[in-house]
């Protein structure tokens, strides 16, 4: 019971880091894109 829990915490673990990863990284290049879009 505690391995099956311990297992599902660390899969939530990696699945959360990842898509905040994946919405950081998008949101950048949005960023970076309406930069550069202003200064031209």
């Amino acid at each position: 019971n505690n391995v099956i829990l311990h297992t599902y915490n660390t899969l939530c673990g990696i699945i959360s880091e990842e898509y905040t990863h994946q919405v950081v990284a998008s949101r950048h290049k949005q960023i970076t894109t309406t930069f550069f879009r202003d200064i031209i």
